[in-house]
């Protein structure tokens, strides 16, 4: 699927659809031709690992202001949900803590 990607100064990309959760209203799109931007990749594939579910090196904290700015910040995971004590409340079947920092509000 094909996303119009609307970015800062006037910037207007084509996108492909990776991945979408409904319940959490979030999206994965893919754009090429950004320039000025360093990519990271974020798929996990370690076939030297032997645990069954392993953390991701790397993850994407995302948040959003009350006007519908995004913010994001990149980070490693600390802690997965066998580390912790208290259950989920959000409906996860996975809860995983960072270390990802938003340093400033987004604008």
């Amino acid at each position: 699927m094909r996303i119009e990607v609307f970015l800062p100064p006037n910037q207007r990309l084509n996108g492909t659809l990776e991945s979408y959760h409904s319940g959490y209203n979030i999206a994965i799109v893919t754009v090429k031709g950004l320039r000025d931007i360093c990519p990271e990749d974020m798929k996990f594939d370690d076939p030297m690992s032997n645990q069954e579910n392993p953390l991701p090196r790397r993850v994407v904290a995302i948040g959003r202001e009350p006007k519908g700015v995004l913010c994001a910040s990149m980070g490693e995971p600390i802690l997965c949900d066998e580390d912790l004590h208290w259950p989920s409340t959000f409906g996860c079947q996975q809860l995983k803590l960072s270390n990802c920092k938003i340093s400033k509000v987004c604008r």
